[in-house]
């Protein structure tokens, strides 16, 4: 049923389209159901082979007059980049009078489910008799196919053709879409990969996340090692503090509530350590697939338990915020402030402290404030 509804609320302007002029020859629509499909495996471009796969795309024939149009073909054809690489051929059909609309996906014509008329007489299937994919025309398609199984990145068109004997000329419609094929998602902060030895510590229960990625649509996953989980598995098995809703950009703060916005919220606590990864969503000819980030590891501190310690603390966060605002100068500045501990903060004239500058600093990472100022020590604290 939402199939089917989808497909209405997509083809409603093409029988508009097709209704706002009269014509005497059979019409062609195509179009790609997902105009935001970011990779397709190189068998979801073999027509005969997608009865078993997920809507690809969909063609409608129309025939606005009272004739009977009889030994027509329908032809497929995707490109990359203006090169074939596949191509399929139906067998001759007719196309009945008056088809204000009949629609096809790519699954129902690899069914033989495509009948142009309203009681299924089989002159009017449209069968595909004959499909294959081209590789030897498009030089890198046969190394990707093989490493990947996915058609490498570039534009694609398809083109959906009809030629007839009874009507003149030919008629031809296509679609186009981009391939970017997503296929890395790296963390940045907080922590470092887990297992490596030293476990790195932070200093707000509210971390902000952040990572790289070429992909449009990501999940954090936030977990605590809890000992009596043996292993890694162990730990992403289990159920995690916060999984968070699906992300469009490559940063977000731990929530500070758990409202219905934010599903189960377990707040992270000081003293523990945590893991967390991201799931980059990459959507495929196939449907959904996952690519997961490594997994890192942190271990959230409370400042106030430091002591003396606490003012070099203060001074690492600055210089890690000096390497988020200036870039490479960040090491220069770094160097001149290797011999003081952070004794005053002040903002605005007001003085602050260390969990306050924490928070300042992850407002600023998440682009909550804006920077117009800093003074650094001019002489040694």
């Amino acid at each position: 049923m939402r199939k089917h509804s989808f497909l209405l609320l997509l083809l409603i302007p093409l029988l508009l389209v097709i209704g706002s002029y009269a014509q005497n020859s059979p019409q062609l629509v195509v179009r790609i159901i997902n105009p935001n499909i970011e990779a397709i495996f190189v068998s979801d471009l073999d027509v005969l082979q997608m009865a078993e796969g997920n809507d690809f795309f969909i063609i409608g024939i129309f025939n606005p007059s009272d004739q009977t149009f009889r030994g027509n073909k329908l032809v497929l054809r995707f490109l990359k980049d203006g090169k074939l690489i596949a191509r399929a051929e139906s067998e001759l059909f007719s196309i009945p009078p008056r088809v204000l609309g009949k629609f096809a996906t790519n699954v129902e014509l690899a069914s033989g489910l495509f009948n142009l008329s309203d009681d299924n007489d089989p002159e009017y299937d449209v069968r595909f008799r004959e499909s294959k994919i081209v590789t030897d025309q498009v030089e890198d398609l046969e190394q990707n196919v093989l490493s990947s199984g996915k058609v490498p990145v570039g534009r694609y068109r398809l083109e959906a053709i009809l030629e007839g004997t009874e009507f003149i000329g030919i008629e031809e419609k296509f679609d186009e879409f981009v391939i970017t094929n997503p296929s890395f998602v790296q963390l940045v902060s907080p922590g470092k990969a887990a297992g490596f030895g030293l476990v790195e510590e932070i200093y707000s229960e509210f971390p902000v996340f952040q990572w790289n990625g070429n992909g449009r649509e990501y999940q954090v996953l936030v977990f605590e090692k809890k000992y009596r989980y043996q292993t890694l598995d162990n730990v992403l098995n289990s159920t995690p503090n916060w999984a968070s809703e699906p992300l469009q950009g490559i940063s977000v703060q731990y929530p500070q509530s758990s409202g219905d916005a934010d599903g189960v919220v377990i707040p992270l606590q000081y003293g523990k350590t945590y893991y967390w990864m991201v799931k980059m969503f990459v959507s495929t000819s196939a449907g959904k697939e996952s690519i997961n980030s490594e997994i890192w590891e942190f271990k959230l501190v409370d400042p106030l338990t430091l002591g003396t310690e606490q003012g070099k603390i203060a001074r690492n966060e600055l210089i890690e915020f000096l390497r988020d605002l200036l870039g490479p100068r960040a090491e220069e500045v770094a160097k001149q402030l290797a011999d003081y501990n952070v004794k005053r903060i002040s903002v605005n004239g007001r003085e602050i402290t260390v969990q306050e500058l924490y928070q300042l600093i992850n407002e600023y990472r998440t682009k909550d404030i804006e920077v117009f100022d800093l003074i650094l020590p001019t002489g040694s604290n």
